[in-house]
């Protein structure tokens, strides 16, 4: 009797201790306080045989629907390389599970706890078109919010690559499309859908600067989000028999091209503009082809500066590229044409002179010379020519007559005969040479015609060139184009 009665005292005090032990308290209070009740729930939904892999639905047949709205926090970078779009986003969720209901009566009022994500039921919403070679994984996610009329509402911190064929067409000037499309991985749209806030919406703007609540976004050193607005839709996908639900998030990104107008089109404006300035050296010079290798030198280095700031892999071809193209054309045409010019001078040295309708158009008074202000030149006064008809007088000087007291007049006229044939060649030398050197003058000029003419039209080619290739496209030309 006594030992019944000892080991009924034994249990009651190890029933009183541990009754002492296990209930938490608060500081201060005597009374249960809300961590009591909070870690009491924690406890009752964690001990209570919850099996994550189940869907929060009470009938096999019923939908569980999944509210969603993405935030986009920053683009991290676009990739021209690789093709890839990495930024970083929430996408916060919201469902409803229904056995994570309680009675806040029950747990002292308590309305809402957090519980770790893992050991939860959670839609199996993934990036589809994440890069291959890029790990989309969430950076925080560890916990869950729920209420006590079952709402859960989730938002994992997403850093996603997700693959954007760029257009650098335009570049840099360009603007990017990139989409990042979101779904189950193995619900059908039957067994999870998605949809947005607003009842019956399948597209929505969202603003970044709103999504935000004054939170400051980062930014992107080289690229701006249009408008500051992500545009999400949802689709439906079907695969056979099966339905799916899609999310696609769309971000179009402005370049900022202040950066790249000095590395890619003002030296490719400059080294352009040396093109026409190549026909004012003058057509006999031989630094002509210096000049134009120089500037061939000059457009492959900026060739070489653009594909590495601009990698050659994309279906498109940038117009700055296209430009440093045409440029270069131009320059080894430029070159071509100076040499043929350049042999046009030269024809005065064959002392072919130049055709009357040729000096009637071009260097005459009102030829092509005066409309490209070009200074007037003066042929060459031939003097000799009056003197060498003047020679030939002496030649038919009479002869005098034959005697013996004639011998002194004989010598001076054979004497004179010899000054007049002496002087009739060089006067006959000097007359060529001024022919010749008024006949040069005009192959010259005419050179000299033909290269203004190139200059005027070559600047027309690059001012042309440089306005289509290297200016920003406004909205209203691009609309005029797909007329």
């Amino acid at each position: 009797m006594a030992w019944g009665c000892c080991w009924i005292i034994v249990v009651v005090v190890y029933g009183v201790v541990g009754v002492y032990l296990g209930v938490p308290s608060v500081e201060g209070s005597g009374e249960k306080g809300e961590v009591f009740w909070e870690s009491k729930l924690i406890s009752d939904f964690l001990q209570s045989g919850y099996v994550r892999e189940a869907r929060p639905v009470t009938s096999a047949n019923s939908t569980v629907d999944v509210t969603m709205y993405p935030v986009l926090l920053s683009i991290n970078n676009i990739n021209e390389a690789d093709n890839t779009l990495t930024s970083t986003l929430i996408l916060l969720q919201q469902w409803v599970d229904i056995r994570l209901k309680w009675n806040a009566s029950d747990y002292g009022g308590v309305t809402s706890v957090k519980l770790p994500s893992m050991r939860l039921w959670l839609p199996d919403i993934v990036p589809f078109n994440a890069a291959p070679t890029a790990v989309s994984d969430p950076v925080y996610e560890e916990l869950v919010d729920v209420s006590n009329d079952g709402t859960v509402r989730w938002g994992p911190l997403i850093v996603v690559s997700s693959k954007c064929p760029l257009d650098v067409t335009n570049f840099p000037f360009d603007t990017q499309s990139c989409t990042v499309v979101f779904g189950s991985w193995l619900h059908t749209r039957q067994q999870m859908d998605m949809r947005f806030y607003t009842e019956g919406a399948k597209e929505m703007d969202i603003s970044i600067s709103e999504s935000f609540q004054g939170m400051p976004m980062v930014e992107h050193p080289y690229w701006t989000i249009i408008d500051d607005k992500l545009k999400a839709k949802l689709l439906e996908v079907k695969y056979g028999t099966y339905e799916f639900a899609i999310l696609s998030i769309t971000v179009e990104a402005k370049r900022r091209a202040s950066f790249f107008k000095h590395l890619a089109i003002g030296p490719g404006a400059l080294i352009g503009f040396l093109v026409p300035v190549l026909f004012l050296l003058p057509a006999r010079s031989s630094e002509k082809n210096t000049f134009g290798m120089l500037i061939i030198v000059g457009l492959v280095l900026l060739i070489s500066v653009l594909a590495e700031a601009v990698p050659f892999n994309h279906s498109s071809t940038p117009r700055v590229g296209l430009f440093y193209l045409i440029t270069l054309m131009l320059t080894c045409c430029s070159m071509v044409i100076s040499v043929l010019v350049s042999n046009i001078s030269y024809r005065g040295a064959r002392r072919r002179s130049l055709p009357k309708w040729i000096h009637q158009a071009c260097l005459s008074r009102n030829g092509l010379r005066r409309i490209l202000c070009i200074d007037k030149y003066s042929p060459v006064d031939n003097l000799f020519a009056e003197t060498l008809r003047e020679t030939e007088d002496l030649s038919t000087h009479e002869q005098p007559e034959a005697g013996g007291g004639r011998e002194m007049d004989t010598v001076r006229t054979r004497e004179m005969r010899d000054v007049s044939r002496y002087l009739k060649y060089i006067c006959g030398k000097l007359s060529a040479d001024d022919s010749y050197r008024n006949v040069n003058q005009d192959w010259e000029e005419l050179a000299r015609v033909v290269d203004r003419v190139l200059f005027v039209i070559f600047f027309i080619l690059y001012v042309l060139t440089a306005v289509s290739m290297l200016t920003e496209r406004r909205p209203w030309a691009l609309s005029l184009e797909t007329l």
